[in-house]
């Protein structure tokens, strides 16, 4: 061959071609730190404030609605229908007496200020609905309350401490569900205490965030290295 041919790429030597990137010596690539161990408690998580100051307002805005029905009911709709009736009732009379431009303005008048001939059916479930609504409001904010009441803790000891539950050390943790953990932040810290079985629910929604991640990520660490 003589040295002024073009030399072909495909007769270098695997040795001689220089590798990809991606198919270089591991040993090249910087050292791959490992996750940093989730600091130790105390964290404390209260309620969360905009878990309850969204249910604040939708509670307002039952108690709002149940008025408003309550108004129709007992006030707005039979003084609607009221008018309504006495306004046809006029314009029939009109179209009686040959005064058919009059009765056609009156019939005007209903279409404009939309007046309707409520039927009692109707008055009926304005009434039932104004009745109805104020108190499961109520019973929806009690619930809210109640669902993110006191202080989900993990003390410096990793004992975990839940509204409604015994004090869980890591050796009561039988399990840690985390199929929603990803999707909604909620993970259930299965346990037994003393032969009591029982499921603690750890929200980052219902509670704060920040500490209710903390305490997750510190007991699925502590459990995998148990």
């Amino acid at each position: 061959m003589n040295d002024n041919d073009p030399v072909d790429p495909s007769s270098e030597t695997a040795a001689e071609a220089p590798l990809p990137p991606e198919v270089r010596d591991a040993t090249d690539a910087p050292p791959v730190e490992d996750a940093p161990v989730p600091p130790p408690g105390p964290h404390e998580a209260k309620g969360g404030s905009y878990f309850r100051n969204v249910r604040y307002v939708i509670f307002l805005a039952i108690l709002g609605m149940g008025g408003w029905f309550m108004y129709d009911g007992f006030v707005g709709y039979p003084t609607e229908r009221d008018e309504y009736r006495r306004l046809t009732t006029e314009a029939q009379q009109l179209r009686d007496a040959a005064r058919d431009a009059d009765a056609a303005a009156i019939d005007e008048q209903v279409v404009e200020q939309g007046l309707k001939d409520h039927s009692d059916l109707s008055i009926l479930l304005q009434k039932v609905l104004g009745f109805t609504l104020p108190p499961i409001g109520l019973v929806l904010l009690v619930r809210w309350l109640y669902i993110s009441r006191g202080v989900v803790r993990l003390d410096e000891n990793d004992v975990l401490h839940a509204p409604g539950h015994p004090p869980v050390a890591m050796s009561d943790v039988k399990e840690i569900d985390d199929r929603q953990w990803e999707r909604k932040g909620i993970s259930h810290i299965g346990y037994s205490v003393d032969g009591s079985e029982g499921s603690v629910k750890l929200d980052d929604f219902v509670y704060e965030r920040a500490p209710i991640d903390a305490i997750h990520d510190r007991l699925v660490h502590l459990k995998k290295d148990a």
